[in-house]
C-alpha cells in the first residue's frame, strides 16, 4: 500500500506523513526532500534556472539517499540545509521539470526506504 500526501511547501506534509507512517507501521519516504536536494545542489553550483536541461543532467548525476530522519546528498548530510527558505523558494524548478521528475520517480520506485542514483 502506498499513501501520498500533496500540498504547498511548509504546510506540514512531512510531519503528518511521518506520524501516520509510524502509527500504521509503514515506511516513510520523503519524496519532497529529493526535489529539495536537487534544488540545493543547483543553488550550490550556481546553475541557471532557465536551463532545464542542465538541471535534469545535474539530477541524474547526484546520489540522493533519503532515510527515516536524514537526507544525504553525495554522502553529505543535507537534512537541515534543504529546509532553508532559499531552497524552499527554488524547489519548484526541480519539481516542475519533467526530466527531473521522471528521474526521481524512477528512483523512488526502486526502493521504498533509500533512494540513490
Amino acid at each position: 500500500m502506498i499513501v501520498t500526501i500533496d500540498g504547498p511547501a511548509g504546510a506540514g506534509k512531512s510531519s503528518a506523513a511521518r506520524a501516520l507512517a509510524r502509527r500504521l507501521g509503514f515506511r516513510f519516504l520523503d519524496t519532497g526532500a529529493m526535489y529539495r536536494a536537487v534544488a540545493f545542489a543547483a543553488l550550490r553550483r550556481g546553475l541557471a534556472w532557465d536551463e532545464p536541461a542542465g538541471l535534469a543532467l545535474l539530477a541524474r548525476q547526484l546520489k540522493i539517499e533519503v532515510g527515516d530522519d536524514r537526507v544525504l546528498l553525495d554522502g553529505h548530510d543535507v537534512t537541515q540545509a534543504i529546509r532553508t527558505v532559499a531552497v524552499t523558494t527554488a524547489t519548484h524548478y526541480a519539481a516542475n521539470n519533467p526530466a527531473v521528475r521522471e528521474h526521481l520517480v524512477g528512483l523512488q520506485r526502486l526502493s521504498p526506504a533509500t533512494t540513490t542514483s
